[in-house]
């Protein structure tokens, strides 16, 4: 049985191909705000049943998320599934994104979900809060600078040698081991109930 894995960035990629698991998902290189995830995880066949729609005239909401996730508005396709802005970071073109995400979604494994919910920043703390509340069954929140209540994973990210300014090496497609957690996790906790 394939799993599939609900991510609000590229941890997700990462995690799927080290897992050697075909892509049976559409949240593959990609961004949802961390405002946004939630809704879009407690109503994932709904989000997935609508089409994606090229989204260039950003509201003034979505300008503000966009700002402060980025530090600037964005040069790459974005598209709008319902109310949720995607991010398709990694796509030279919106219908090659957009190609890429309809021929994941219909592969999407409802009975063998995990979402997870990687935060780099303290400023999403209140998100990540809510986010461990809400208690979606096989769901990890990673946070890299700052704790929450409840159960979640730290993780740090080594050095980029070839970015020295930048902590964000997980973005890196040619960097194998793109960030290390703290304490005892391992990526076979999040099969264990597989």
């Amino acid at each position: 049985m394939g799993i599939s894995i609900i991510s609000n960035n590229c941890a997700g990629w990462r995690m799927t191909q080290e897992l050697h698991e075909r892509y049976d998902t559409p949240t593959i290189a990609l961004q949802i705000m961390p405002e946004e995830f939630l809704k879009f995880c407690q109503n994932l066949k709904h989000y997935l049943s609508l089409d994606i729609t090229e989204y260039e005239d950003f509201s003034e909401k979505h300008k503000e998320q966009t700002l402060r996730m980025f530090g600037c508005m964005v040069d790459f396709p974005c598209g709008l599934c319902g109310d949720i802005v995607i991010y398709f970071q990694h796509e030279d073109s919106f219908q090659t994104a957009v190609e890429k995400w309809n021929r994941r979604k219909v592969r999407v494994h409802y009975d063998n979900l995990v979402y997870l919910f990687v935060l780099d920043y303290d400023r999403y703390q209140k998100e990540a809060q809510e986010f461990s509340e809400a208690q979606i069954r096989n769901s990890y929140i990673f946070t890299n600078d700052f704790d929450i209540e409840g159960e979640h994973y730290r993780y740090t990210l080594p050095p980029n040698p070839m970015k020295p300014d930048t902590k964000l090496c997980f973005l890196d497609k040619n960097r194998p081991k793109h960030y290390v957690f703290e304490g005892e996790f391992r990526r076979e906790v999040l099969w264990k109930s597989f």
